[in-house]
């Protein structure tokens, strides 16, 4: 039996703490930094980064959340 690959499978297959990526911010949250969506919609925040939805930047992977299937990150 064989399993769908699913975006963010995808996600940590290619992708380690430490590495630098692509994101977009997707809402920006007073005090904590923004909301962001890496590539394949996968989401994260990107702590300490006051940034306007719409905004493309790259960061840094801090932690992967298995678990919540979500990522932490910080400025590159």
């Amino acid at each position: 039996m064989t399993r769908e690959s699913t975006p963010w499978d995808g996600f940590v297959a290619q992708h380690r703490v430490g590495d630098t990526v692509a994101v977009t911010v997707t809402k920006a949250l007073p005090f904590l930094g923004s909301l962001v969506e890496a590539a394949g919609g996968i989401p994260g925040l990107l702590k300490g980064a006051r940034l306007r939805p719409g905004e493309s930047v790259r960061a840094r992977i801090e932690t992967i959340d298995p678990e919540l299937r979500r990522i932490s990150l910080v400025s590159a």
